[in-house]
């Protein structure tokens, strides 16, 4: 059991839905959550707990049974005042559930339950670049989105000392066909974090050695047009 997870038993206010669900997913599975073909599969089941009250709240209750996370919201589902079923449906979930102890109206509703959270959060996961990248890096499908808008290759940058994360991070100015200085300037700016100055076009003299000079009528590699011809006072 890890650290954060064991305090989200104790106070399960303190935690988000998606916030707690990216803790699972990069603690408990090795696979994405909610990427197995059936539920058992799964380390961890989702549900709701049937209320007659508006949300407090995410997170209902956390608990480990039989060596499997359960997690349980108060919202986000078929019962409460905001959920889509009749509220007397909710009221009788609540009544065998207190009284009767019963949970089967609870449970069953939770086979439906579990498939839609986690596809609801596989939904979140895919369009987050912490979410789908950063937890997961060999799942990451955020990265190649960014990288198709820009007109640049993964495989390639595999072969850079630089990370994904530090390329793509500079997509907005490489996506322009005309790069600005302004954009350079930024994301250098970015990555040193200190501040960068671009002085364009800036003017000066270059001094040609002698064998490099151009001569008419002499072979050699600073006479040949287009290779290594100058112009140009010597």
């Amino acid at each position: 059991m890890t650290g954060a997870l064991n305090q989200a038993q104790k106070t399960p206010w303190r935690y988000g839905f998606l916030n707690l669900m990216r803790r699972v997913d990069a603690q408990l599975c090795d696979t994405p959550a909610g990427s197995t073909w059936q539920p058992r599969m799964e380390k961890f089941r989702l549900g709701q707990t049937p209320t007659m009250t508006f949300a407090p709240r995410e997170i209902a209750q956390v608990s480990w049974q039989d060596g499997r996370l359960h997690l349980s919201l108060y919202s986000l589902g078929l019962w409460g005042p905001n959920g889509p079923l009749p509220l007397h449906y909710t009221e009788l979930a609540l009544n065998r559930s207190e009284s009767r102890h019963e949970s089967d109206a609870g449970s069953f509703s939770n086979i439906f339950h579990h498939r839609w959270l986690t596809q609801f959060w596989q939904a979140w996961r895919r369009a987050q670049s912490a979410g789908g990248g950063l937890d997961k890096p060999e799942h990451d499908r955020f990265a190649f989105y960014i990288a198709s808008l820009s007109g640049q290759d993964l495989r390639e940058s595999a072969e850079s000392p630089l990370s994904d994360h530090v390329r793509l991070s500079a997509s907005a100015h490489l996506v322009r066909e005309s790069r600005n200085p302004d954009g350079l300037a930024a994301t250098l700016a970015h990555y040193f974090s200190v501040p960068f100055a671009v002085k364009e076009f800036a003017l000066h003299w270059i001094t040609v050695a002698n064998d490099e000079i151009t001569r008419l009528g002499t072979p050699a590699q600073s006479s040949v047009l287009g290779n290594g011809a100058l112009i140009g006072q010597p």
